[in-house]
């Protein structure tokens, strides 16, 4: 049995090992960064972010994305395929009762669902689909 399961650890590190080599490199301006979020923009609503520091995604820099989302701490694959597009695939997440008002589902859900990422000023823009929204971070320090 410990043979199989050493087998079966190091041929899941090798796979693991293959597509991080295969994935897009991230761009050199998300590496290593970690952002909060300040201001969600609509056509149907915009609001500010009153504790921008629950809610940050961090960037390594094979194509892990951590996100902390008020009480809960996660981390997914993050793709970019094209310059401007990104994907967050297989986000795992923890699932502790936040308190009443929390924006954490909200902001996992849609960090999930982002689809086109830019810089402006000083700020990361991730752009729901369908002009769904924008969620507006500012780098954390």
């Amino acid at each position: 049995m410990h043979n199989f399961l050493t087998g079966f650890v190091v041929g899941v590190g090798s796979v693991l090992t293959a597509m991080a080599a295969a994935a897009d490199p991230v761009p050199a301006e998300l590496a290593g960064t970690t952002w909060r979020w300040v201001h969600f923009a609509s056509s149907a609503e915009h609001f500010a972010v009153a504790e921008p520091e629950l809610y940050t995604p961090s960037f390594n820099a094979v194509g892990w994305i951590g996100l902390r989302a008020d009480c809960n701490h996660g981390a997914g694959g993050a793709v970019f395929s094209k310059p401007g597009v990104i994907r967050i695939e297989g986000m795992a997440l923890t699932h502790a009762m936040c308190p009443s008002g929390s924006l954490g589902d909200r902001f996992t859900r849609d960090v999930a669902l982002a689809v086109r990422w830019s810089i402006r000023g000083s700020e990361l823009h991730l752009e729901l689909p369908v002009d769904a929204g924008t969620l507006r971070l500012t780098l954390q320090r």
